[in-house]
């Protein structure tokens, strides 16, 4: 009655008198009023509103029927039926702990009762019987002897060592989970003339992850001679797989592949679930999925090939704070890996979990002198002799990896670097550079030369080219006010146009090798900038050939960087090429008044460049402007003037502030890189 009296607002309350609603009583005609009804029916057809005399109880509180009781009953039955079933396995286990739990209590309640009564028996026949019954893996712990008793000494190893103690619950809730994706996964596979054309676009992302997945069926015969026919039968047929890695290896496969099609890509007459992006965004969700639990497949040798090529696929993206996170992740797993499992030297799956980890170890190295911060793993779990043999690349591979973590040990004592340890760095690595034959640096791709062996190359070249920047960055500025590190910027220089050279190779417009590399487009950037301070800077023993040279150089990477960014929009070509232009710009105004340029740069740096009027400061015999170094430390022991004033801070001339405090850290930072450049230029 009193939710009827709220429905109806602040009516009065009648006598009933009658069996007539309240509208009908007032007209005084004849009201009839269905059982079931809302309203009677004169109200109905006139359009009142119809309120019954004394409030008639709402519907949802009507006493139901008979028939209605029992469908609810059945369906409430149903419910419990199916939800038992679900949770059928988990209670039994549980039963079955209660069950070893309470036996466990009671077996130690016994043993501890025939300890008193044997406490006087001989310590030679305690000590037979518990070096019989200790577990082998016991023998090495030192705090075991602490523990020696009758009791530890008993052989439970018979009755309960193959029950499951540690809960399931978590490893049941991972099966139940990938059993639902697989699942649903099923709707989004490719057709087989979707696949087709895709692996006939995708020789260079296939290439490098066949040095990643080893066992993937037909991946190695695509990488020897291009057969797709194995792979593709592969691909289709694995969305109906129940095998977790083997689906996580596929959906990577195609995440990887779809990244780098080309922008003018066309299925044609193929028939795909969704839109290339959409798919792309789902299977690179799905294998995140499948490698986020820890009780998951990422304990295992599949699951961190995974994650090695889910790695790479976030840092072509230019994600490189998850892709750091991704891969401190990896090598944690890969740590565990190599303690827990031992396996026989003419193994293969021993020869997996070593290329495995040098694999981990190198891009460790490369990842950390890039972003500026320390690396995880110093030494290899295994010789380098044996994941290579004879083969002088992985050598030469080893080498650079092992410079560039003593640059990283270097930059990290940001208030301690010396010329000599610089000059001693860049002698290690020319040493290193004679590990590959001369040819192999003057290789000249041509129309028939494999993308694979192009990409192979050229990138390894251009790792060359920027490890070799990064020794010789710290001195480069110091080179315009002191002619003593001139040899320093003369390196970088040469080494910032060889990197630029084998760039413009990989994106080849007639054959690019690359679509999607925002690492490597970084890279290239920081070399640009290299050449276009010198520019700026009168710097010493540059001569007008050079600058020429260079500047013709930095026209073709402009229109390199221009090109790309048609194919690839709002990336890091893009937000490059604005900078460069910028910069450019800047650097052929005419302009008599002072102006300055400002740019943050994420993981490059900051830096400020003021030009002043260049009729104030003429050097002697020419009218190149002088340039000079401001750091923040030397500002006060400046004394030359100079019309070019640079500031620069953070990564760019120096490691970052990783001993500072945390919250300078923070701020000198910029992680706009993550999603896209955000660059502040005045």
């Amino acid at each position: 009655m009193s939710t009827l009296s709220e429905v109806a607002g602040s009516q009065k309350r009648v006598r009933k008198g009658t069996h007539s609603c309240v509208e009908c009583r007032r007209r005084k005609r004849r009201c009839i009023w269905p059982s079931e009804a809302d309203k009677c029916a004169s109200c109905a057809t006139q359009g009142n509103r119809c309120f019954e005399q004394t409030y008639r109880p709402p519907s949802s509180q009507k006493m139901m029927t008979m028939r209605q009781r029992i469908n609810q009953l059945e369906e409430i039955l149903q419910q419990i039926l199916e939800r038992k079933g679900n949770i059928d396995s988990a209670l039994s286990l549980d039963l079955l702990e209660l069950n070893i739990a309470d036996a466990k209590k009671g077996l130690r309640t016994k043993l501890n009762i025939s300890a008193v009564a044997t406490a006087a028996d001989s310590s030679s026949m305690s000590d037979s019987s518990q070096s019989t019954s200790r577990p082998a893996d016991w023998t090495n712990a030192p705090l075991f002897g602490l523990f020696d008793n009758a009791v530890l000494g008993h052989e439970w190893e018979d009755t309960l060592g193959d029950v499951p103690f540690k809960s399931s619950r978590g490893s049941l809730g991972v099966m139940e989970r990938n059993t639902k994706l697989l699942r649903s996964l099923r709707s989004l596979a490719p057709s087989s003339d979707a696949v087709s054309l895709i692996l006939d676009e995708s020789r260079t992302p296939l290439g490098i992850l066949g040095q990643i997945f080893h066992d993937m069926p037909g991946l190695g015969t695509y990488c020897l001679d291009g057969s797709q026919i194995d792979l593709q039968h592969h691909i289709v047929q694995s969305f109906e797989s129940k095998d977790v890695a083997t689906v996580t290896k596929v959906l990577l496969c195609l995440a990887s592949c779809i990244q780098q099609l080309p922008a003018n890509f066309n299925l044609g007459s193929a028939i795909i679930p969704a839109p290339l992006e959409t798919l792309q965004n789902y299977y690179i969700e799905s294998a995140e999925a499948f490698l986020g639990p820890d009780e998951g497949i990422i304990g295992t040798i599949d699951g961190l090939e995974c994650v090695l090529a889910q790695f790479r696929y976030y840092l072509n993206f230019g994600i490189p704070r998850k892709a750091w996170v991704i891969l401190r992740r990896a090598i944690a797993f890969a740590q565990l890996l190599s303690e827990t499992h031992r396996y026989p030297s003419d193994s293969q799956l021993k020869s997996r979990k070593e290329s495995l980890c040098f694999q981990i170890w190198l891009v460790d190295k490369c990842l950390s002198l890039l972003l500026g911060l320390p690396y995880a793993v110093h030494s290899l779990p295994c010789k380098i002799q044996d994941i290579s043999g004879e083969d002088s690349k992985t050598q030469f591979f080893f080498r650079l990896g092992t410079i560039a973590r003593r640059v990283i040990d270097r930059n990290q004592q940001r208030d301690n670097i010396t010329y000599a340890d610089t000059l001693k760095l860049d002698l290690d690595l020319q040493a290193c550079k004679n590990i590959m034959p001369h040819s192999w640096w003057q290789f000249s791709p041509d129309s028939e030369t494999p993308l694979k062996e192009i990409y192979e190359i050229f990138t390894t070249q251009c790792w060359f080219y920027n490890l070799t920047n990064l020794i010789h960055q710290p001195f480069v500025l110091k080179s315009f006010t002191d002619s003593d590190f001139n040899p320093s910027t003369v390196e970088a220089l040469a080494s910032s146009r060889a990197m630029i050279s084998c760039y413009q190779t990989l994106r080849d417009q007639n054959r690019p090798v690359l679509q999607v590399c925002n690492l490597m487009d970084f890279e290239v950037f920081t070399g640009a900038m290299v050449i276009m301070l010198c520019q700026l800077g009168g710097l010493r023993g540059y001569e007008e050939k050079e600058r020429e040279d260079d500047r013709e150089l930095i026209y073709s990477l402009i229109d390199t960087f221009k090109r790309v960014a048609c194919d690839v929009p709002d990336d890091v070509p893009t937000q490059a090429l604005r900078l460069v232009e910028s910069l450019w710009v800047f650097h052929d105004s005419n302009s008599t008044a002072d102006t300055t340029f400002h740019a943050t740069i994420p993981y490059f740096g900051e830096f400020r460049i003021k030009k002043l009027n260049e009729t104030k400061f003429r050097t002697k015999g020419t009218d190149s402007l002088i340039a000079g170094l401001d750091l923040r430390k030397s500002t006060e022991d400046m004394t030359i003037e100079r019309a070019i004033d640079f500031e620069c801070v953070d990564q760019l001339y120096n490691s970052p502030p990783w001993s500072t405090a945390a919250a300078e850290w923070v701020n000198g930072v910029d992680f706009g890189f993550q999603d896209g450049w955000s660059w502040d230029i005045r």
